[in-house]
């Protein structure tokens, strides 16, 4: 019965060579080294990220309040509007009207020398109708007779001299008639309404 020869000594080295070192140690130690350069980046990563979280708020919220925060306005100054002044209403002073007193009614005489300046109007306008109308019921048919025989055209005669009388007034007359110096005489009555009672007109 044959026995296996038996196993080389642990620092036996075939071929005559030296021994092989062993390098387990080394390996775990480059593997305990790449797994803490992994957990120091891991951390500082999270690190980098945690803090960025926090910064983007503060940002958000720079931002938010830029943009929230109203437009600064300047106060427009406000300038005093000029106070018109106040124009009281004038009181004009109450004028009371200055009382007419009635005139006094003319008198008789007065009234006659009214008709004489009428009466030798229409005759130098040569209306004779007109100056027919302003006689006495009486003479109404004797005047216009007596206008229609001594006047004509043209004619310019006025009052020169007056004599009152009771119930008479005489005009004594003067001028041109038919283009002749004339001289007359004008009678007007005075007992109730004035009017023509005669007319004489002389031509030279």
């Amino acid at each position: 019965m044959s026995y296996p020869p038996p196993p080389p000594p642990l620092n036996y080295a075939p071929y005559g060579g030296p021994p092989k070192k062993n390098r387990a140690g080394l390996v775990i130690v480059l593997l305990i080294g790449v797994v803490v350069a992994c957990v120091g980046a891991a951390g500082y990563i999270a690190y980098d990220l945690a803090s960025s979280r926090d910064q983007e708020p503060k940002a958000t919220e720079q931002a938010d309040s830029t943009l929230v925060a109203p437009p600064s306005v300047k106060p427009t100054p406000v300038r005093p509007s000029a106070t018109k002044p106040v124009v009281k209403p004038t009181v004009k002073p109450t004028v009371k009207p200055p009382t007419v007193k009635p005139k006094p009614p003319l008198t008789k005489p007065q009234q006659a020398a009214a008709l004489a300046r009428t009466f030798l109007f229409h005759l130098n306008a040569n209306r004779p109708e007109a100056a027919s109308a302003l006689a006495c019921v009486a003479t109404k048919d004797f005047v216009p007779n007596l206008i229609g025989r001594l006047v004509g055209p043209p004619t310019s005669l006025t009052v020169a001299r007056t004599v009152e009388a009771p119930t008479i007034v005489v005009f004594q007359l003067s001028g041109s008639t038919k283009g002749r110096p004339a001289t007359g005489v004008l009678m007007v009555q005075i007992v109730e309404k004035p009017c023509v009672q005669l007319v004489q007109v002389t031509t030279s």
